[in-house]
């Protein structure tokens, strides 16, 4: 351990997978002591005395990652007084040596507030690593988030948005933030939070020297439609926001004329999460 960790405290938010959280949680211990590492348990079902007796919340409520990694920070800024840097990850993640260090030395650069986040692999079916996330980007023309997999020329890059598996924020950013969108309950918070963080301009950089494995998860389609119309709808603002519902409006329509009856379905499919982003952006309101 370094000096340097001292100011660190981690939230790692789990559900249902106590195996990969244990190998998380040892992964971590090898650079934090267990009252520097907070595990938000958001299935209730949890061994501790896998967990090497790191702090463990757990009240049976399911708050979704968000709501999660909100539960957490607050729980370090309560408790925790010497941290100023918040890890946050999910389980299955598996920081490489020097990792940690690599982030935290990164934050430094950006006194004023920031996110800085590691480079995600995995293996490919040949067992072959790959890079799943550089960061994020929006596709051209209709504004779909997309995961940068290609090295950049440096070894730091700036990003729309990061993963949410792994990154690093400092307590203060997260505060005038407001913290993590909790609305999408999971997927696609992440792309909200660099929209937050652009509005505040606040950097958001991703330190390809520090390597984490993740297995690379996607949301079902009814969920991707749905979360994307909340991100246009409550983030990404004028005309961008626009552009996107112009796409699903489109895309519905395309498909609901379509002779096959399985794409009529999607159509439907596809109102359906349109319908439930707007009760939810609706009761959000009231």
């Amino acid at each position: 351990m370094t000096e340097t960790y001292s100011s660190v405290a981690v939230v790692v938010v789990h559900y249902k997978s106590p195996d990969s959280l244990a190998a998380t949680v040892r992964n971590l211990r090898q650079h934090l002591p267990a009252d520097q590492i907070v595990v938000v348990d958001n299935s209730a079902s949890l061994d501790r005395e896998q967990l090497d007796q790191v702090i463990v919340l757990s009240d049976g409520d399911n708050r979704g990652y968000a709501g999660g990694v909100n539960y957490g920070i607050k729980y370090v800024s309560n408790n925790m007084p010497h941290a100023s840097e918040i890890l946050v990850c999910t389980h299955e993640t598996l920081f490489r040596d020097n990792a940690l260090q690599s982030l935290l030395t990164t934050a430094c650069s950006y006194p004023q507030g920031h996110i800085v986040a590691p480079r995600l692999v995995t293996a490919d079916k040949r067992g072959n690593e790959i890079t799943w996330s550089n960061g994020g980007f929006y596709t051209f023309p209709f504004l779909y988030p997309k995961h940068a997999t290609r090295p950049g020329a440096s070894a730091l890059r700036t990003a729309r948005w990061v993963d949410g598996a792994a990154f690093l924020i400092d307590l203060d950013t997260w505060g005038k933030l407001g913290g993590i969108p909790e609305e999408f309950f999971m997927y696609m918070e992440d792309v909200a939070l660099g929209e937050l963080c652009r509005k505040h301009k606040i950097p958001v950089v991703v330190d390809q020297r520090a390597v984490v494995e993740q297995t690379a998860n996607g949301p079902s389609r009814h969920l991707a439609i749905r979360n994307r119309v909340m991100l246009a709808k409550r983030y990404m603002g004028f005309p961008r926001g626009a552009v996107v519902l112009f796409d699903v409006a489109l895309r519905q329509v395309l498909m609901a004329i379509h002779p096959s009856n399985v794409v009529r379905q999607k159509a439907a499919e596809s109102r359906s999460a349109y319908h439930e982003a707007t009760k939810i952006i609706s009761d959000l309101q009231h």
